[in-house]
């Protein structure tokens, strides 16, 4: 309950929140694979990775990587 008063989320959405947050970091500033990505933010595969990241940014990171190196 804390940490919802704190951060106003429980605290699976933070987790999620910051391993999202390393993944999009990692997308932008390295040339490292989705998979290994992934397993790097602790995701077990890079399907459950992929189904996360489109559902809390709106995009595959494929194309998240994609569309921000161009820029």
């Amino acid at each position: 309950r804390t940490m919802k008063l704190i951060f106003g989320l429980t605290p699976s959405q933070y987790i999620a929140k910051s391993r999202l947050g390393k993944a999009s970091n990692l997308l932008l500033q390295t040339e490292k694979s989705i998979s290994e990505i992934a397993q790097f933010c602790g995701y077990f595969d890079h399907s459950a990775f992929s189904r996360a990241f489109k559902k809390a940014t709106g995009s595959s990171p494929i194309d998240f990587r994609r569309q921000w190196k161009s820029r």
